[in-house]
């Protein structure tokens, strides 16, 4: 083969067109796009599944959705970067994918596990649930988190960079078969095992008819997360242990374990002697695409978790709990937006009448509210007070100031002659009040006073 091409199933390129082989197929958008709509569809069918009394179906969920949540932040962080940004992120990255393979294999065969009990046993007492409960939490949780404190004793770097990847692990020695590879096969081949003597019983029962609607649609829920999970796992991960076995020397995993201090100080065979635990290294996409599998096992890691979490709703995000769950989501939703829409209106409404209450008290100017007056007020805007014993002439003035725009006919039917009395009456200063009082409530009387 020429220096500087390479044949792939498209034909004869170029070892250029390798490298954008894998942007050509996988754009940056999509790729974070599907980590996100992977970490999400792995928790919804968590919401109705609050009574559940099954850890490894959450657990399952929650490292598949915790493996896609990290990988949609280093695709979008070093995005045509390979800069360093974030250390302490890369640290908690680079463990967790150290771990997850680990964790999905373990909680895959503690359902293998649950489902050869289910057919194979009659029944369960409560202590013995309790008491697997609690082994296969410890299993599918503290088994993961013991290997991953573990991952010093095979970590040549601290970290290393991949252009458009992020943050990648690094191992060296033979140790991390044992660490990495061996849990994940013997967790992959004792499910594999399993499954044939479950189905077989299981359809045994089912035939007998000694199964009920809801075992049986939990076991076969179950069932298709188990063969979905060994069927894509358990070949890939044969053939990349073979082919690292294969490689001899070249590969990295194949070194010897001599000591700590040729681990951690370049002593080992892949690092430089300058290189040690705290050293980072970066890598840029025109060089580490320029390998075929390298490019296919990389994507392979990337999408393997998608279809995880794609395959676990369209099994558990189907069940009539979440059906209802999604309907009382969307009338709540559609609820709240006529709600809103509705109280809008009404404040637009509001508005407006009183923009139109507004414009009709400022059409007319002149008119000016009139206050209402007692009694006592009324004969109080008199210019003496009663007390000084002019009561004609506060009558008078109380006739004219109580209607300062109006017309008296209007108000006041005078009788003929009243206007005379009137002055009768106030003329002279020096009358006797209680008088003058008798002669115009007797003249009054006489002349018919109507007051409107």
């Amino acid at each position: 083969m020429c220096e500087g091409l390479g044949i792939t199933k498209f034909g004869l390129v170029s070892f250029a067109d390798i490298t954008h082989l894998m942007y050509s197929l996988t754009p940056y958008p999509i790729t974070p796009i599907g980590m996100f709509f992977g970490f999400l569809l792995a928790l919804l069918p968590l919401a109705p599944r609050k009574e559940t009394k099954n850890p490894a179906i959450w657990m399952y969920a929650l490292w598949v959705a915790v493996t896609n949540l990290q990988l949609f932040v280093n695709t979008i962080i070093w995005h045509q970067s390979f800069d360093i940004i974030a250390p302490v992120w890369c640290d908690i990255s680079t463990r967790l994918q150290f771990v997850a393979p680990i964790a999905v294999r373990a909680c895959t065969l503690v359902l293998s596990i649950q489902l050869y009990r289910l057919t194979h046993m009659n029944g369960v007492t409560f202590v013995k649930s309790r008491r697997c409960a609690i082994l296969s939490m410890a299993f599918m949780l503290g088994f993961p988190l013991l290997i991953m404190a573990l991952y010093i004793i095979v970590q040549p770097f601290r970290f290393t960079i991949w252009e458009e990847i992020g943050c990648i692990p690094e191992t060296v020695s033979y140790v991390a078969y044992i660490l990495v590879s061996g849990p994940e096969l013997v967790f992959s081949v004792i499910a594999a095992a399993l499954i044939p003597f479950s189905l077989m019983k299981f359809w045994q029962a089912q035939k007998n008819s000694k199964l009920t609607f809801g075992a049986r649609s939990s076991y076969k829920r179950k069932m298709v997360i188990v063969c979905f999970d060994t069927a894509f796992n358990l070949p890939p991960l044969l053939y990349s242990v073979i082919q690292d076995i294969l490689a001899g020397k070249e590969n990295p995993s194949n070194a010897s374990y001599r000591s700590w201090h040729a681990v951690h100080h370049g002593e080992a065979g892949l690092s430089h002697p300058e290189w040690g635990v705290d050293t980072i290294l970066q890598y840029p996409a025109s060089v580490w695409s320029k390998g075929r599998w390298a490019v296919l096992a990389i994507k392979w890691e990337e999408w393997i978790f998608v279809a995880h979490a794609v395959v676990f709703f369209a099994v558990f995000g189907t069940t009539t709990d979440m059906k209802d769950l999604v309907r009382n989501c969307v009338r709540g939703l559609g609820r709240t937006l006529r709600r809103k829409k509705s109280s809008e209106q009404g404040m637009k409404q509001m508005g407006r009448a009183d923009n139109s209450n507004f414009v009709a008290f400022n059409s007319i100017p002149s008119a000016r509210p009139v206050p209402r007056r007692s009694s006592l007020s009324m004969w109080s805007d008199g210019s003496q007070d009663l007390e000084s014993g002019d009561h004609g002439a506060l009558s008078a003035q109380t006739l004219k100031t109580d209607t300062p725009r109006e017309d008296k006919s209007e108000l006041l039917h005078l009788p003929p002659g009243f206007d005379t009395v009137l002055r009768s009456v106030s003329a002279p200063q020096d009358a006797d009040s209680s008088t003058a009082t008798d002669s115009i409530e007797a003249k009054a009387g006489l002349g018919g006073l109507d007051i409107v």
